[in-house]
């Protein structure tokens, strides 16, 4: 049973997790200041920062409240990205709800347009928006997320959003999404969502309400996200094995938690987005970085049979061998290259049942 009984029509909440932010707090504050849209309920959740970031939010206080129905600024011990917006989630109370990032910003009409959307589209349940990427080293817009967005299309209504989001295969900038907050509350009853200090937030946030009801797609740009080099999210085009195995491992722990407490669960297709996550993902990845422990304890968590874990583990033993690595510099990583072709072969899930099979979802 969703608790929508004292959601606020019209109210717009904005939930801001806030963890040493006071290089890009001011930018993002200014955005809230300079909306069209008024009937604002901001929640600014301070996760412990050690910076002068709290000391920014209090100059901005008077402004804020001037411009905003409500402010709240909640001071907590660190939580991480997750457990700051999961204590917002404890206390919004607006019919919409959205939760940026402190170091991405708002267009002026970015709550307004969405708010408009979601009226205008009753049976969606979240409003997936473009955004303008502004790379913090160029300092300069350099692109938009959705790189073939035209801005003269119409928004589209889609009902694959869910299952691109188990399999990855799209983005998850906070700053993009906007939920009308009686379907997230239907789909999310208890108000909070699953987090360690590591974990980011979108993922929970996203799942259960996509599962249940449709997206709509506006290629408008309603934001900015800065691409930090230094941000969770660049870790992908780290070179570092490591860092990319780490990222990767705590979203394999986001799934594992996640979907079982789907509204709609179904162990089967979980076990197929988890296999997909350990041998299509994560073990390539300990494989290529020669991470030996890493590379044998998901192996062994995987259900490839034990013939092929026996046959992998041998290449494994070779990959990481003391010699093995000089071998590979003198001639240019060919032979790491093959035996990655050949670990592939042997442990990659086939892409071909990568589908979740969902139920359709209630309009």
């Amino acid at each position: 049973m969703s608790d929508d009984s004292n959601l606020r029509t019209h109210l717009v909440s904005v939930i801001v997790p806030c963890f040493n932010m006071e290089k890009y707090i001011a930018r993002f504050l200014d955005s809230i200041l300079e909306q069209t849209y008024t009937k604002i309920e901001l929640i600014l959740v301070n996760d412990g920062s050690t910076d002068g970031t709290r000391d920014i939010i209090k100059t901005y206080l008077p402004r804020l409240e001037r411009v905003c129905e409500q402010v709240h600024v909640v001071d907590q011990k660190n939580k991480g990205l997750a457990g700051a917006v999961s204590t917002g989630l404890s206390r919004f109370s607006g019919e919409f709800l959205t939760w940026p990032d402190p170091d991405d910003w708002l267009e002026p009409d970015s709550l307004e347009r969405r708010v408009a959307l979601l009226r205008r589209y009753p049976e969606v349940g979240l409003v997936r928006s473009n955004a303008h990427l502004f790379g913090e080293q160029e300092d300069r817009i350099v692109g938009t997320i959705m790189k073939d967005a035209r801005a003269s299309e119409e928004p589209q209504q889609v009902d694959d959003l869910f299952e691109k989001l188990v399999f990855r295969k799209t983005f998850f900038a906070p700053v993009c999404h906007f939920v009308r907050s009686r379907d997230f509350l239907a789909s999310n009853s208890s108000r909070s969502i699953y987090y360690t200090p590591k974990a980011p937030q979108n993922l929970q946030m996203l799942l259960p309400i996509s599962q249940m009801y449709p997206a709509l797609i506006d290629p408008i740009p309603t934001g900015s996200y800065c691409k930090r080099p230094d941000s969770r999210s660049q870790v992908i085009y780290s070179k570092s094995a490591k860092k990319l195995y780490d990222r990767y491992s705590v979203m394999l722990d986001i799934l594992e938690h996640v979907l079982p407490e789907l509204p709609h669960p179904n162990p089967a297709a979980t076990h197929i987005v988890l296999e997909h996550n350990r041998r299509n993902m994560l073990l390539p990845v300990a494989f290529r970085g020669a991470l030996d422990d890493e590379c044998r304890s998901m192996l062994d968590r995987t259900s490839v049979s034990q013939m092929r874990k026996n046959a992998a583990k041998a290449l494994i033993s070779i990959r990481t061998g003391p010699a093995f690595g000089m071998l590979d510099t003198a001639t240019a990583k060919i032979p790491s290259k093959i035996l990655a072709r050949l670990f592939g072969r042997l442990t990659r899930f086939p892409e071909s049942e990568c589908q979740w099979h969902s139920r359709k979802p209630i309009h």
